[in-house]
């Protein structure tokens, strides 16, 4: 069987950059988008196969980033693969970037407390936070530019002075990153091409860094423990079922028939014990929707 692309499976894409072994790919990825250095990085969501797809009403209720990392200088960087297009994608990007940088307060692990300072200490521990979405669709399909990889940052548009962080470096207090795997970057973002390479196709050129070659062995079928190749399979036939339901009911004009047979499949895969992320991608429903299902299956 021919590995799915990373960029399609979620799994497979926390299987490579939420797992501590391979924190060099990660650390590669982000020093490719940001050109910073990075000395050193901790993953703060460990991928396992059991966390993968251990279902319950938390994580129904709340979708989570895919990815949560802390680097050396203890600025944080959280990463998500979104293959869905969604109405409100940047206010829910932006939303788990703030809400990121407020969670770190007030963690003692984060700063020195000094004697009288205790309150002003806390905050300290607001370190900065860099938030990359990598999406398989255009954010803006009206934008001119043709860059793959767009950032936003807080500045003076005045003067271009951007607010920072006084204690480390990089020092931009929050940075929303969108990296549009579906648009072909200018020259100046060419070290990009082979991570979109990597995401589309699961495959680089052998003139790819290390650590990309090094991630597509990782996501190779015959590489996979069997408990991940079984998770592997299941997910691509629910999405092969999605695809051939859709083609018939289009067909036939039969709206409310394409439907139920979308909502029958997230049930069957409810009963597989999917994450709520990876339904979402192969449905394409709602969390309200997948929810109300979930709720009525039990």
């Amino acid at each position: 069987m021919r590995t799915p692309y990373v960029g399609k499976n979620d799994l497979l894409f926390k299987k490579v950059f939420a797992d501590q072994r391979y924190a060099h790919i990660l650390k590669g990825l982000i020093q490719d988008i940001y050109q910073i250095q990075v000395d050193s990085i901790h993953i703060e969501t460990p991928y396992n196969i059991e966390t993968f797809y251990e279902l319950n009403n938390k994580k129904l209720a709340f979708t989570e980033v895919d990815v949560v990392a802390r680097l050396s200088n203890k600025s944080v960087i959280t990463i998500e693969m979104q293959v869905q297009r969604q109405k409100y994608y940047l206010e829910r990007a932006l939303y788990y970037l703030v809400t990121q940088y407020a969670s770190n307060y007030g963690q003692p692990r984060h700063y020195p407390v000094e004697v009288g300072d205790e309150q002003q200490a806390k905050y300290r521990s607001l370190y900065p936070v860099y938030g990359l979405s990598i999406l398989d669709f255009s954010l803006d399909e009206q934008t001119m530019s043709s860059d793959s990889l767009k950032h936003y940052d807080f500045c003076d548009l005045e003067n271009q002075n951007y607010l920072k962080n006084r204690k480390i470096r990089p020092s931009h207090l929050l940075k929303l990153s969108f990296f549009e795997l579906t648009r072909n970057p200018p020259f100046r973002q060419q070290h990009l091409m082979h991570w979109i390479n990597y995401f589309t196709k699961g495959t680089v050129e052998g003139t790819a860094p290390d650590y990309i070659q090094d991630a597509c062995q990782i996501i190779a079928y015959q590489n996979l423990e069997q408990e991940e190749r079984n998770m592997i399979d299941i997910i691509e036939k629910a999405r092969e079922d999605r695809k051939s339901a859709y083609a018939f009911y289009k067909d036939e004009g039969r709206k409310e028939g394409r439907e139920e047979q979308t909502n029958l499949i997230a049930k069957k895969l409810f009963k597989e014990g999917l994450s709520l992320e990876s339904i979402q991608r192969i449905t394409g429903l709602t969390e309200m929707e997948l929810h109300s299902l979930r709720s009525n299956y039990h």
